[in-house]
């Protein structure tokens, strides 16, 4: 009901455009509804110290949450930025953590055969290295797809800075082995594949035979869903590699709190090991920075108004094609 509702607003300096304009909205809504409580319905999750979501939680009496000063957005999952959000839809954050600290340990091995980060980082990094700039992580659950998207903001802003860094995305298989499989089977050989597999279901089904036999299924009597996907998985995978087509495979023995916390903290270290391979510092993020500062000024922030200048005074293709 429209009436019984809260609200958790994430945002380390309260000046990102998008989040700052829906929590406005947001915000103005829980004062209608709640008026001078509507305090106890609003959680902020924001720097200890500085920024205009700072000085409204301080002002208003929101309950605040830190994000570490030493800590960017993108990897933040690990911090209350991830973990708030995560125990709201019942996730068991302890594991969570669990997990990552679990992975943390593996990931202290110098022998590379032994540290997963190690691994990953130098495939990806070798794959680009031969030409490869595009990977795709192909995620055999849909649950899970997610997942996808974080890793291509990941990857994509830690690593795409100077001319250099590969280009992520994210497909769902078997889903999109109809499209992007096609392209990866016998496009250009610029793709490096990882899989993401989960190997026991919590709700599999297992397929029976009937009389009939219309559809021609009954030879896959007795098999479980996982069991196919485990297949279509590996002949995919030869279909590539017989196409010199890489891939490798990060398999999930099950899917729970304490396995994402491994894979979180898995590709955040990778990501950071590849950035110092590729010479490059995968922490800032100048090209964000930059596109802000027009994006601002032509929606007129005052303090951007010699952007706007710029802007306007750009120069201009001579014809525009209108569809």
């Amino acid at each position: 009901i429209e009436e019984h509702f809260s609200i958790g607003v994430i945002s380390k300096s309260g000046g990102t455009i998008e989040t700052a304009l829906a929590f406005r909205l947001f915000q103005d809504r829980a004062k209608e509804v709640y008026g001078k409580e509507h305090n106890n319905y609003i959680l902020a999750v924001t720097d200890k110290a500085n920024g205009k979501l700072k000085e409204i939680a301080d002002k208003e009496g929101y309950k605040s949450y830190v994000i570490p000063d030493n800590v960017g957005g993108r990897y933040s999952v690990l911090t209350p930025v991830g973990l708030i959000p995560a125990a709201v839809f019942g996730v068991d954050i302890h594991e969570l953590v669990a997990g990552a600290k679990y992975m943390k340990e593996l990931c202290k091995s110098p022998n590379i055969l032994e540290n997963p980060a190690y691994m990953y980082a130098t495939l990806q990094y070798l794959s680009y290295k031969r030409g490869r700039n595009i990977s795709a992580m192909a995620i055999w659950s849909k649950s899970l797809e997610s997942l996808g998207f974080w890793y291509d903001q990941l990857s994509a802003e830690s690593l795409g800075k100077d001319g250099k860094g590969r280009v992520p995305f994210t497909i769902v298989d078997t889903r999109d082995l109809h499209s992007r499989g096609q392209e990866l089977q016998e496009g250009e050989e610029n793709t490096v594949v990882t899989n993401i597999f989960v190997e026991k279901s919590v709700n599999d089904i297992t397929f029976k035979s009937n009389s009939e036999n219309a559809d021609g299924l009954n030879y896959l009597d007795g098999k479980s869903i996982k069991s196919m996907l485990s297949g279509a998985m590996e002949g995919t995978n030869y279909a590539y590699a017989k196409a010199n087509r890489p891939t490798m495979n990060i398999v999930l023995p099950e899917l729970n709190a304490f396995t994402l916390g491994q894979i979180f903290y898995l590709f955040e270290i990778a990501t950071v090991i590849e950035g110092y391979m590729m010479n490059i510092n995968p922490m800032d993020q100048p090209g964000v920075e930059a596109y802000k500062k027009f994006m601002f000024a032509n929606l007129g922030r005052e303090d951007m108004k010699k952007y706007k200048d710029e802007f306007d005074n750009r120069v201009k293709p001579e014809e525009e094609f209108l569809i």
